[in-house]
């Protein structure tokens, strides 16, 4: 099961090492969003995800939100860029 301290931590380990390729990294975000404390994402000076577990019996997961943003951002482009 999931939905224990003790899995959520693994995943943060291996999300904030950086050994998932990128289709696990994104499951795995949406993983420790969806099931840390009060779904804050934050990040150490290290750039390390160091939030805690939330301790939700029934996380919720967007699954209809995920569905819809797919077909609403197909002709999107996305980019990264610094904010300086």
């Amino acid at each position: 099961h999931l939905n224990d301290a003790e899995n959520y931590t693994a995943i943060r380990e291996a999300f904030n090492a950086w050994q998932l390729n990128a289709t696990e990294r994104a499951a795995a975000f949406l993983y420790l969003n969806r099931h840390c404390f009060n779904g804050l994402m934050r990040y150490n000076l290290d750039g390390f995800f160091n939030v805690g577990w939330g301790k939700y019996k029934s996380p919720y997961f967007p699954e209809e939100e995920i569905r819809a943003f797919r077909q609403k951002s197909h002709a999107c482009v996305f980019m990264t860029a610094g904010f300086e």
